[in-house]
């Protein structure tokens, strides 16, 4: 499995609607869902979480919809009660360590970094490029067992 990536990263507070939405949308098969996962950041502690990942000609889909926690990060960006679901980050994932460092030097050269956190063996880091690109811009190294079977395409 090839674990160099991009992902695009969505926020709702409605999991099944969206997943239904993104997988007609993407023309996806069915997502994978993971519900009630904690989710570890060094600035803000745990987050509780139902996520869910697709696949579409190499880039993976992520759908969270945050439960408890310090979740401002993501519940901020939504704009109605009852139903958003909102495109939240770009990502991209590594395979090694020395192509992750070098874009986390390009990264931190013009965007401030918000949030980071470690999770089975590997890491993630949210860089805050709203303002330039309406988006987070997240930089990621993690192993293919830190995915549900099926997340990775």
């Amino acid at each position: 499995m090839n674990l160099d990536f991009y992902q695009f990263g969505y926020v709702t507070n409605d999991i099944e609607k969206a997943k239904s939405e993104i997988e007609i949308t993407h023309g996806l098969k069915p997502m994978v869902v993971i519900a009630n996962i904690a989710v570890p950041f060094v600035e803000v502690g745990e987050i509780w979480m139902h996520v869910a990942f697709g696949w579409k000609a190499g880039a993976q889909f992520e759908l969270i919809e945050t439960v408890g926690g310090n979740d401002g990060l993501y519940r901020n960006v939504l704009r109605d009660p009852e139903y958003s679901l909102v495109l939240h980050h770009v990502g991209r994932n590594f395979s090694n360590a020395r192509d992750l460092e070098a874009a986390l030097d390009q990264a931190s050269k013009r965007w401030d970094l918000v949030v980071h956190g470690q999770m089975a063996g590997g890491c993630y880091n949210y860089f805050d490029s709203r303002a330039e690109r309406g988006y987070y811009f997240e930089l990621s190294m993690l192993p293919e067992h830190a995915f549900p079977p099926g997340a990775l395409g």
